[in-house]
């Protein structure tokens, strides 16, 4: 199934809100985490509503960027055997 892919975390923290889905997360070959989400019209939607600067409330985008970031940065961890 194709994806779309960013590493991009306040995107993926919008489309996360709009969509009211988490994305899956994975380690590139150069270690940087990308967000993925399966390719589908309400996506479509979702990257443009972002781009035409889409409102969303202010703390569940807080929240979505805290939750993206820490499922980051445990992703990159336990690529590197740190956690």
């Amino acid at each position: 199934m194709p994806e779309f892919i960013t590493d991009d975390v306040y995107l993926a923290g919008t489309i996360s809100i709009i969509l009211q889905r988490e994305p899956s997360l994975r380690t590139e070959g150069n270690g940087r985490v990308v967000f993925s989400y399966p390719q589908s019209d309400s996506l479509d939607k979702a990257i443009v509503a972002y781009s035409q600067g889409a409102t969303v409330p202010a703390i569940e985008l807080c929240q979505a960027l805290r939750r993206l970031r820490s499922r980051m940065y445990a992703t990159r961890g336990l690529n590197k055997g740190r956690l």
